[in-house]
C-alpha cells in the first residue's frame, strides 16, 4: 500500500460575490479542496487550491500523482496476494473513487455464504487503514485551528500559501514525533 487517498473542504467566509458560484459545490458555502494522499498521518502528496464546485472524481483527473502511472511508470513493489506475485503499488480509496487498478476500496455488497466473512474481515481492514488520511486531515485541523473553521482571507493564493505552509509544518510535528518514540 502506497497509502489513503481523500479530499477535505476548506470553508472560504471571505470569498468575493463573483467568485463564490465556481467554489460552491454540494456545500452551501464556497469551500476549496485539498486532494493528499497520506501514509501513517504523513501527508506526502497534496493538491490544493481547487474549486469547491468540483468533486473527487473531478479532483482526482486532476492529481499529478497519476501522471507517471498514465505512461507505465509506477514505483516497483514486490508482494503476494492468494499466491499472486503483483509489482505495483496501489492507494486506499473509498467508493465513490473509479475502479482504477491502482485504487483499492471496499467490497460493496459482499457475497452470501462460506466468503462472505473474509469479504467483510477484508472491508474492516480496508476501512481501518483507509482512516489514516483522515486522521492526518483531524491532526491537521487540531494542531492549526484556523483550518477548522473558515478561512477569512480574500486570496485564493494566500490560502493556497497557508495550507502549505501548516501542511508541512504537520509533517514536521509528525517527523518529531516518530523520532521521540524511538
Amino acid at each position: 500500500m502506497l497509502g489513503s487517498l481523500d479530499c477535505m473542504h476548506w470553508a472560504w467566509q471571505g470569498c468575493h460575490v463573483y467568485w463564490a458560484g465556481q467554489y460552491k459545490g454540494h456545500y452551501s458555502k464556497p469551500t476549496i479542496i485539498l486532494e493528499a494522499a497520506s501514509y501513517d498521518c504523513w501527508i506526502w502528496h497534496p493538491l490544493f487550491g481547487l474549486s469547491g464546485s468540483q468533486n473527487d472524481i473531478n479532483v482526482l483527473q486532476k492529481l499529478p500523482l497519476f501522471e507517471d502511472l498514465k505512461h507505465g511508470i509506477c514505483p516497483q513493489v514486490h508482494f503476494m496476494i492468494n499466491a499472486h506475485q503483483c509489482t505495483h503499488g496501489y492507494y486506499l480509496a473509498d467508493g465513490i473513487y473509479p475502479k482504477w487498478s491502482t485504487l483499492v476500496q471496499c467490497y460493496r455488497q459482499p457475497p452470501a455464504g462460506a466468503l462472505r466473512r473474509s469479504y467483510r474481515h477484508f472491508n474492516n481492514a480496508q476501512m481501518s487503514a483507509r482512516k489514516d488520511v483522515e486522521r492526518a486531515f483531524g491532526i491537521l485541523k487540531r494542531k492549526f485551528a484556523i483550518i477548522y473553521g473558515p478561512y477569512r482571507g480574500l486570496s485564493p493564493r494566500e490560502m493556497d500559501k497557508t495550507m502549505l505552509t501548516y501542511i508541512v509544518l504537520h509533517n514536521m510535528i509528525i517527523q518529531e514525533t516518530r523520532r521521540g518514540s524511538k
